[in-house]
């Protein structure tokens, strides 16, 4: 379910919106595990809101994605990921299902900045609105680091944000 927040968290926007001189065609949402959770609720509540969303390490009910399946989507997980790698597979697979044309690949987490600059520039050139990232197993963790639990799944965030041509992807997107 989503949060009782939501609501707010939408007026916030639409106010900030019409205080300030915002372009109101690339609002972009973005939300690790329960953000993203929070994005995907509000891109589903509010379909004409954001021009497209970068979603990390989250999941949803894959019944209720239907009204993302034309919507500009960039989504990173872990393989390690124990509950949001099941989630978000199953998500592109109620997308696709829906008729979503979807890039996939596999990164690992431990790239270069040049390794990712290429490894973007093959997922792009397919030029579908969704892309759908994972970084391969064991590829999060630093070395030495605890790997149990739920460390598959917040050591995403750590990589996930600091790729600069998914963010460079993200504001580039417009309605």
């Amino acid at each position: 379910e989503a949060s009782p927040m939501m609501e707010t968290t939408v007026h916030l926007v639409e106010k900030l919106t019409k205080q300030y001189s915002i372009d109101t065609d690339r609002l972009y949402t973005t939300g690790q595990s329960g953000g993203c959770m929070m994005s995907i609720a509000m891109m589903i509540g509010y379909p004409d809101l954001f021009a497209a969303a970068y979603l990390v390490a989250g999941q949803w009910n894959p019944d209720l994605v239907a009204p993302l399946a034309d919507k500009k989507l960039w989504i990173t997980v872990s393989a390690d990921d124990l509950g949001a790698f099941p989630g978000e597979n199953a998500i592109t697979e109620r997308l696709a299902k829906d008729g979503a044309k979807i890039s996939r690949a596999i990164w690992d987490a431990g790239w270069s900045a040049d390794m990712y600059r290429f490894a973007y520039d093959a997922i792009v050139a397919e030029g579908s609105p969704i892309n759908y990232t994972v970084f391969a197993p064991g590829t999060v963790f630093l070395p030495g680091a605890d790997t149990a639990g739920a460390s598959g799944h917040r050591n995403t965030w750590r990589v996930a944000y600091s790729i600069e041509p998914i963010r460079e992807w993200l504001f580039e997107q417009h309605k």
